[in-house]
């Protein structure tokens, strides 16, 4: 197993990091060294963060984040912050941008990125839970990773991005048929849904329950 180290030294400016020191339950507030943007790769100051339920599975350290996760390393993958350094070789980003991330990094020669599957890279890694991530004053992610949105929107939007990539990558391979089985949904997470209709009369509906109410689409 690799093992991720703390982001590497280039100032003697500390940053503040969430971080998991260890194989065991909880995180630890650190400061540590200012990482650096290497060749391909964006250095981005975090103003956002979304906390995932990933995040909660690596804090309370259960079977699947024993399984899945390098720790130690810097933790969290759905942020938004402003582009300050570009990597050499970087032409396609400017520093300043508001931007978030791709959590999912490939490596960009196995079989099947080179053959255009990347979504199925089989040497993937993820951002907050093989190499260090966005709770942290910085975060250092590939160029190819960056997702650039406008001035014009707000801040606390591109975290979420996140959550709804991920629910319409679902949908274009899922679909949900009229009249078949159901899954509960706790709160707060994300549904996508592809009803195929037999009428026009009939409708599908996702139903999630909270504490005091019940959501209804």
């Amino acid at each position: 197993m690799t093992v991720v180290q703390p982001p590497t030294r280039r100032e003697e400016h500390p940053l503040r990091a969430l971080y998991k020191p260890s194989a065991a339950p909880g995180l630890e507030l650190i400061e540590c060294p200012e990482p650096v943007a290497g060749p391909g790769e964006v250095k981005i100051r975090v103003e956002r963060t979304g906390i995932c339920g990933t995040d909660l599975h690596i804090e309370s350290w259960d079977a699947w984040a024993a399984s899945a996760v390098n720790a130690p390393l810097v933790i969290g993958h759905e942020f938004s912050g402003r582009i300050v350094e570009l990597g050499e070789g970087v032409t396609s980003l400017e520093v300043g941008a508001l931007v978030s991330g791709e959590g999912h990094v490939i490596c960009g020669t196995c079989r099947n990125c080179r053959a255009g599957r990347r979504h199925m890279c089989k040497n993937t890694s993820s951002v907050g839970v093989n190499r260090n991530g966005a709770f942290a004053d910085y975060v250092v992610i590939p160029a190819s990773n960056v997702w650039v949105h406008s001035d014009a929107v707000d801040a606390d939007l591109p975290p979420v991005a996140v959550d709804a990539m991920v629910a319409a990558g679902a949908q274009q391979h899922a679909v949900v048929e009229v009249g078949g089985p159901g899954i509960p949904v706790p709160p707060g997470d994300v549904v996508p849904v592809s009803p195929r209709r037999r009428s026009p009369a009939e409708r599908a509906a996702v139903v999630a329950f909270g504490e005091g109410e019940l959501l209804c689409g």
